[in-house]
């Protein structure tokens, strides 16, 4: 005859040990495999959402990958999770882009790499996922410069030959802080501009010159030509697409034209490289909309239109990057759901040039007017000297202004916290010698400057951010539901 009562102890059991092993199941998956984070400030904006205002807060939660990091090595451009190295304490979010064992530069909005002193800079090229979330979308207005043009909104129409500029008369695009975000919090992320950011670059616009303009081309019978133009420094680029009413063996092309006396020195006696053509005769075909895009983005010029042509023309670097946008009607038209974007611009005060050590990354924020990264992280280091006892030692960590170190003159110390996360005061005098053994116990603290420290080392690394599954507000037009790249 069965025991009831020892059923019953057995259905508990069974219970017990399932909830044993899901929870030890869950602890296995976080520290080997997936852990959620919350990101809490906004460098990497808009890729990643961080921000906590009295008037608006959107925390991005995402998953992070941590096996994959142990069975290979980072690869560059993807977003890792590491424990920042001046206050390991911190986990901090950003986007690899310097190798081990290379040279990096920021200059001119653009990254560069070589492999090492006397070898040439190459522009360093994201790839297209990446680079589609890299394009910031731009919402100023298209302006009718010349000829019979109308725009509703969404379309721009010619009834005969004309031109439309993108933006403000003799104005050049400049990278905006707010380009690129969620319509819904773009108007709430403050810019901190009255209070004056941490970051300067926040403050000063810059002008880029690597733009993209998509939409679609519809022309009539008696149109001859579509020509989108970008402009660039002392340069024109031409994307020139024939019309129905263009010869027969008319062909789409990339053209560059360039200004002598303008832009920088060295730029007046630049040879434009010779016309990209597409190889046969193609035209639009009159009334059928033909989905476009033109882009110069890292020296190289793009025309796409539809599944029938992709032509790529390279130009050489150029210093200035004052732009502009046309379009040009040769014969009536219309620019359907004409779209553009502008693509980060990464910022330096002058140039940052790197050498990165073996096993090193260097790492920068998608927010590159206000992200604390490669480019800002300074170390500050204190020697304390105890001459009684015959101890010394030094402190280390990060120095950021206002945040670390700080100096408390009503009680004349000095509030610290090292690479370990921990908090130190230090009793201090002008030149930052003391005689107060009471605080760390010890006698001396001699400030020794403060030195770059650019680099996050392989071991810091823990994970790779992977996807995006919070938050989710419909009704306030916020989906943070997608992959990361």
């Amino acid at each position: 005859m069965s025991d009831p009562l020892a059923a019953r102890k057995t259905h508990w059991r069974d219970n017990l040990e399932a909830i044993a092993a899901a929870i030890v199941l869950a602890l296995l998956l976080k520290a080997f495999a997936l852990e959620a984070y919350k990101i809490p400030t906004g460098s990497m904006q808009p890729t990643l959402m961080g921000l906590n205002t009295p008037e608006f807060s959107i925390s991005d939660r995402i998953v992070v990958d941590k096996f994959t990091y142990a069975v290979r090595d980072p690869e560059r451009f993807e977003v890792a999770v590491f424990r920042f190295p001046l206050d390991r304490s911190k986990n901090y979010v950003k986007r690899i882009v310097g190798m081990p064992n290379e040279q990096l530069r920021v200059q001119n909005g653009d990254l560069w790499v070589r492999p090492g002193d006397g070898d040439p800079w190459t522009v360093l090229r994201r790839p297209g996922d990446v680079q589609e979330t890299h394009w910031k979308s731009l919402d100023d207005p298209w302006v009718a410069e010349a000829g019979p043009l109308t725009n509703d909104g969404s379309t721009l129409v010619a009834s005969n030959s004309g031109v439309f500029r993108f933006g403000r008369r003799d104005e050049s695009i400049t990278d905006r802080y707010f380009d690129g975000y969620l319509e819904a919090v773009r108007e709430r992320v403050p810019t901190r501009d009255a209070d004056g950011p941490r970051n300067t670059n926040l403050r000063q616009r810059h002008k880029v010159g690597d733009l993209k303009v998509a939409g679609d081309m519809v022309a009539e019978a008696n149109t001859f030509e579509i020509e989108v133009e970008l402009r660039e420094g002392p340069r024109t680029y031409r994307f020139r697409v024939p019309g129905p009413a263009a010869p027969a063996d008319a062909r789409p092309s990339i053209e560059v034209e360039t200004e002598s006396g303008r832009g920088l020195p060295g730029d007046a006696q630049l040879v434009a490289p010779a016309p990209e053509r597409a190889r046969e005769p193609w035209r639009l075909t009159a009334g059928t909309p033909t989905r476009f895009a033109v882009e110069n983005l890292d020296d190289r010029l793009r025309l796409v239109l539809g599944d029938a042509l992709d032509l790529t023309l390279d130009v050489p670097a150029v210093a200035s990057q004052n732009s502009a946008i046309r379009v040009r009607f040769s014969g009536p038209g219309r620019l359907a759901a004409p779209r553009v974007w502008r693509d980060v611009y990464y910022t330096a005060r002058g140039t940052y040039e790197w050498t990165i050590p073996d096993a090193s990354y260097v790492m920068l924020g998608d927010n590159t007017q206000d992200s604390s990264d490669s480019r800002e992280w300074t170390l500050e280091r204190f020697a304390l000297v105890d001459t009684v006892e015959g101890r010394s030692g030094v402190l280390r960590g990060n120095k950021r202004q206002g945040e670390n170190p700080i100096e408390l003159e009503t009680r004349d110390e000095l509030f610290f916290v090292d690479e370990w996360g921990q908090r130190h005061w230090l009793a201090e005098d002008v030149g930052r010698a003391a005689a107060d053994p009471v605080r760390e116990g010890f006698v001396e603290v001699t400030g020794l400057g403060e030195e770059p420290a650019p680099f996050v080392s392989r071991d810091m690394i823990t994970g790779r951010a992977i996807a995006v599954f919070w938050p989710i507000r419909p009704l306030a037009g916020i989906v943070r539901l997608e992959w990361i790249h």
